[in-house]
This record gives C-alpha cells, structure tokens and sequence, in this order.
C-alpha cells in the first residue's frame, strides 16, 4: 500500500487509551463523507484505506483530517481489513474501531482492560427510519485491541480471530449493548443484487460480475419495518 496523505490528529475524549477509526473503501465518498461528520471528533486518529477509488475520496478525507492510504483491490474483504489493521498498528494505535463508510456507531464502548475486543448489535437499516428485523441482531467484532496478532480470515463474510482461534470463541470479547446503524439497504435493488451475487461468487473463488445481467427481475430486498430507537440524523446520499 502506499499513503496518499494526512494530517495532525486532533483529540479524543478517550485519554487514557489511543482509539483509531479504521475503514475499507472503494468509491464510497458520498457516504464516508456523511458518517465521517458524525464519527471523526471521537478518535485520536481515523485512517481510510482506498482501493482504487475516482469519487472524489481524497478530498473527503482531506476535508475530515483523516490519513489516506491506497492498494489495488484483490478480491479479499480480511486481505483489505488485515493491511488497515497493520497500517493501524504502525501508527501507535492502542484500540481500533473498524467501520464501512455507510456504518454509524453513535456512541463508544469505553475501554475495559478485561476485555480484547468488542462486538456490537447491528441495525441493517433499509431507510432513514426503516430497518431488518429479520436480520438482527447481526452482531460484529469491530473494535479490538491493537499489537494482539489479530487477524481476519475469509474472503467474504470475514471473521476476526486471535492466534488461529475465532474470537467468538474468546472470553475476552466483550458484548456490547450500543448498536452500529448500517445503511446497506438504502441502495438501489440492482446494486444490492450484485453485492450479495459478488459475495457468493467470492465464498465459491468465482470471478465476480462487473453489473447485473441484462434482462434479470430483481426482487426489492429493502422492505422494512420501523425502528423505535433513537437514531442518527442525517441525509441519505442521493446517488444509490
């Protein structure tokens, strides 16, 4: 990889640990540009690490004080997450806290020296106000301590493990209560076939399709229900 930029970290309210956000990105600036608002003054430091993007993503970053690196995409998510988490490590990280750009955390898990890592309940939201009961909670293991040999396996559909060992399987995973808000069905129904056709074709170690096939009737995998919580306030992008 190969660092594009960066600029002074400015604080966080977390004093006694260095908190990093960390995300994987490929032509996501209009939805890092939106989360970043909401998610940047909490860390020490945030990190984008960019796969070959033409949306404009430097400038998002630039604007948000965020250090941009870049690497070609290889068809690996735990490959993509597995350099954020070294590039994390080099820069004198305590904790990281790993995010997609269209993924909200309204609040922060405050550190316990018992605990290695932290998985959050996550609402796959299908609007503002509408998300998948079907599919929750859709818990993830996002935030861990740094220097740990952590690492992810999997090409798609990646799992955190601890020396070889799945960190579901840890009695240092904390279960956290505060929830991720991620936006992944606010997209249009032909970009969320092939993500999830891509995915599968991934899993199996097929080549994956650049669009939809011509002709193919897509069912709509954004109905939802809902969500009586309190949530974060912002504007959906207006390309989907």
């Amino acid at each position: 990889y190969s660092k594009l930029g960066s600029t002074q970290p400015r604080g966080c309210y977390m004093q006694d640990e260095k908190i990093g956000l960390g995300y994987i990105v490929k032509n996501d600036a209009e939805w890092l540009g939106r989360t970043l608002l909401m998610m940047r003054r909490k860390f020490n430091k945030c990190i984008v690490l960019d796969h070959c993007s033409t949306d404009g993503i430097v400038k998002v970053c630039k604007d948000n004080n965020v250090e941009l690196y870049s690497k070609s995409w290889t068809d690996d998510f735990s490959a993509a997450r597995n350099t954020l988490l070294s590039i994390a490590e080099s820069r004198g990280l305590d904790w990281l806290l790993m995010l997609d750009a269209d993924e909200i955390l309204l609040d922060i898990e405050p550190i316990d020296q018992k605990y290695t890592a932290i998985a959050f309940p996550r609402y796959n939201m299908c609007s503002i106000d509408n998300y998948r009961p079907d599919l929750y909670p859709d818990k993830q293991c996002r935030m861990f301590k740094l220097n740990m040999n952590y690492r992810f396996v999997n090409k798609v559909h990646e799992c955190l493990t601890l020396n070889g060992i799945s960190i579901w399987q840890s009695e240092t995973l904390k279960h956290s209560v505060i929830h991720i808000f991620h936006y992944c069905f606010c997209a249009s129904k032909e970009k969320l076939w092939l993500k999830h056709h891509n995915y599968s074709l991934l899993t199996n170690n097929k080549p994956t399709l650049p669009k939809v096939p011509d002709g193919l009737v897509i069912p709509d995998l954004s109905v939802g229900v809902p969500l009586t919580v309190t949530k974060p306030c912002f504007t959906l992008p207006s390309s989907k």
